[in-house]
């Protein structure tokens, strides 16, 4: 597999078999170097990156694909210490909201979003349903229109699909762009304790390490 590491105006670290290398980003004066910093001699550098990708890409190949990363261009190479990374806040995310207090938090503003779909004709429709008049009243047709929009999004029965679409039918909404809640104080405070969960030294460690052997690289080109 070929994957692209980090990639600077000269000088590129990517990984073939598991092994890092950085690399010059000039196919018409290749360099390659080892994940010490060493310079390779290879005689032939076309050669070698066929036999290290199974005839895949050429040296220039990873010179092109390797400024497309550089310049923010979409690629076909996964870095699988990002992809690793990103699942692990993820999961962390998961965890922190749903074995805290932050789960009723999030849940008393997503209450629409946290009811459970064979519970939404019964919770959410029928009363709608039955109190439109005294609920538009009360809350203003505006939230109303935007509890329904909520509501249409989330729910998966036909039966429900059809009981919401009269309702919508006799108050006159439309189905419009949602407005979610604000959270932004719940946010803060997962934000704060996902920071101090998270071992950011970990994974800055492995990033300024390849960072430095390729500056070190780059003050070695001819």
């Amino acid at each position: 597999m070929f994957e692209i590491i980090f990639v600077s105006d000269s000088v590129a670290a990517i990984k073939l078999k598991d092994l890092v290398y950085f690399i010059r980003l000039d196919d018409r004066m290749p360099e390659v170097f080892n994940s010490q910093g060493n310079k390779i001699l290879i005689t032939d550098v076309d050669s070698w990156a066929r036999s290290e990708t199974q005839n895949q890409y050429e040296y220039s190949d990873f010179v092109r694909y390797c400024r497309y990363w550089r310049d923010g261009y979409c690629s076909n190479f996964v870095n699988e210490q990002l992809d690793s990374f990103i699942e692990y806040v993820i999961m962390k995310t998961k965890t922190e909201i749903f074995t805290s207090s932050l789960a009723s938090e999030y849940a008393s503003e997503y209450w629409i979003e946290c009811t459970p779909q064979n519970k939404i004709s019964s919770k959410l429709l029928s009363p709608i349903l039955n109190k439109s008049t005294n609920l538009i009243d009360r809350l203003g047709y505006k939230t109303i229109s935007e509890y329904l929009n909520r509501v249409r999004k989330i729910i998966q029965e036909k039966q429900d699909i059809l009981q919401i679409e009269k309702i919508m039918k006799k108050l006159k909404i439309n189905e419009t762009e949602i407005n979610y809640p604000v959270t932004s104080k719940i946010d803060v405070k997962l934000l704060n304790r996902l920071k101090t969960e998270i071992n950011h030294n970990k994974v800055s460690k492995v990033s300024q390490n390849i960072r430095s052997t390729l500056h070190e690289c780059e003050s070695k080109l001819i």
